[in-house]
């Protein structure tokens, strides 16, 4: 049972640094009131994210926090390498941070063959 409540704090500490960077999050972590940042990143478009978003509610206006991921247009959402954004072209999301990558930014001619894929910073990390 304590290894699942370690999971789920892990899983809020991710997010929480996702949103507010490392610093910021210990601090919401910690009990203090941050405004949530003006630009929401990229991994909170992915459906795993948003479906944990309640798991931010003692620390954050998850209503504030999905009405900012809705107003992101499409034009926010773009290759984490060269940002230039996905309207043409194939593109893979890293399962580790979740963030997406063109296919030829990562050097990639076809969808990987395993059902995970990791960016070259999450592989050197495990």
């Amino acid at each position: 049972m304590a290894s699942c409540y370690v999971y789920l704090y892990l899983h809020v500490a991710a997010m929480l640094t996702w949103l507010y960077g490392p610093e910021n999050a210990t601090r919401v972590l910690a009990g203090a009131s941050v405004p949530l940042p003006t630009v929401v990143p990229q991994q909170f478009r992915d459906s795993s994210v948003q479906s944990s978003l309640p798991l931010l509610q003692n620390f954050l206006d998850v209503a504030e926090l999905r009405a900012a991921i809705d107003a992101m247009g499409d034009d926010d959402w773009v290759c984490s390498l060269c940002s230039i954004g996905f309207s043409s072209g194939r593109s893979v999301g890293c399962d580790s941070c979740l963030l997406w990558y063109h296919f030829a930014c990562v050097n990639i001619k076809r969808a990987p063959a395993k059902k995970e894929w990791f960016c070259r910073a999450c592989t050197r990390k495990r």
